[in-house]
Order: C-alpha cells, then structure tokens, then sequence
C-alpha cells in the first residue's frame, strides 16, 4: 500500500511511484492508497469543505492511479466528527467523488456512536461486493434512495455477481431491477444482520453488459 505526504492528500501532484525489483518489474501487488482531506479537517469549519477542492484531491489521486496502473484505495477520508446534519453535503461529495472514479475507501472516525449521526446514510450504504466481470459504474442517489451498477461479465467467470443492499435501500426484491435479466438473482439475508441483503446475480456465460437498479 503506497501513501502520499500531506501534500499530495490536499491535491498536489505527488511524486509516489511504484515498487519495482532488479529488474525493473513491479510488484504485481500493489495498491495506490492516498488519503483525501479538505484543508477544514480537524478544525471547527468542517460544514465549510469545499466541493471543488475535494474534487481537485479525488481527480489527482485517479490520475495518479492510472498513471501507476494501479488500483486505488483512499486509506483515509472523511474525520467529519459526530457526524452533523449540516456536514452530511460534504460526505455525500466524498461518496460521490469515491464512486465516480471506482475507488476503495476506508472512513477515519475517532467519535462515538457513528450508527447515530446524520452521516451514517454514507458509510450503511449500497455497494458492489463482488463483480464477475469488470466494474463500469455504480452511483448512490441519496436524494432519491436510489442505487445503480453496471458491469461487463466475463464470460469465463462462473462466480456470481453479489451486490449489497441496506434495509433503507431494500423495499423488496420487486424494488430491484435487472436488465438482462438473465436467470435473474436471490436475495440472501446478511447474516446477523436486521433487513439488510445480499442480492446475488447469477452469469449469463456471455461478455454483456448488466445493470441493476434498487430503490
């Protein structure tokens, strides 16, 4: 997992590159793992994150991603406190910069009770666990509730596709919608868990494109 300086976590260009052997040949495991905060972070001015400088640090890390061909996980974003209603635009953006670019993410909290903040809709969230195939796309409406996946299966790939839901999202499997529907899906309670699922998409065998859709 290779981190950036400060710097680069705030939106400068890093200099990060990948492990190589001897030869020149990098490690085959390895993960681009920046962390993204506004300059407000740990200060009293969360509520004034900026869109446009978080866009900034996510576009660079992306890019950065790329350039190594690399994975990408943001090890660190978020530190939003208690999790107040009028910090909850700022983790949305981040939610929505996250799925833009199909990054990994880990949230940094040091706070009790996260489940009870008006931020916990972020992190209790849809999300592809699993993909057969490769991920194109998947965005959270948090208005509307509504969840959208896309993604190209691979035909030698017998492994379903399995996508989570949380019970807020779920309303039934009459709510999820999947085109083609091919042989369709199951849903499968998350155990020990109270109404949230797993919906778990059977392969076609055929290199097409799958959308699934819950609200």
């Amino acid at each position: 997992f290779l981190e950036t300086s400060m710097s680069a976590n705030m939106g400068i260009p890093t200099g990060v590159a990948p492990v190589v052997d001897a030869a020149g040949r990098p490690d085959g495991l390895q993960v681009f793992a920046p962390h993204a905060y506004d300059i407000v972070v740990d200060t009293a001015d969360l509520a004034l994150a900026s869109d446009e400088r978080l866009e900034l640090i996510y576009r660079r890390h992306a890019e950065t991603g790329k350039k190594m061909n690399m994975p990408v996980l943001i090890g660190e974003w978020g530190a939003l406190g208690g999790g107040s209603p009028e910090i909850l635009p700022t983790a949305r953006f981040n939610i929505a910069m996250i799925e833009k670019y199909l990054m990994g993410e880990t949230y940094w909290d040091y706070s009790r009770n996260l489940d009870k903040g008006a931020c916990f809709e972020v992190f209790a969230r849809p999300f592809p666990a699993r993909i057969n195939g490769l991920l194109t796309a998947y965005r959270t409406d948090f208005g509307s509730g509504k969840f959208t996946c896309i993604w190209k299966e691979a035909p030698e790939v017998t492994a379903p596709s399995k996508i989570y839901l949380p019970k807020r999202i779920f309303a039934g499997s009459d709510a999820v919608r999947l085109n083609p529907p091919g042989k369709g899906f199951m849903v499968e309670p998350v155990p020990g868990d109270d109404g949230n699922v797993y919906v778990v998409v059977a392969p076609t065998g055929q290199a097409v494109e799958r959308t699934l859709t819950a609200n």
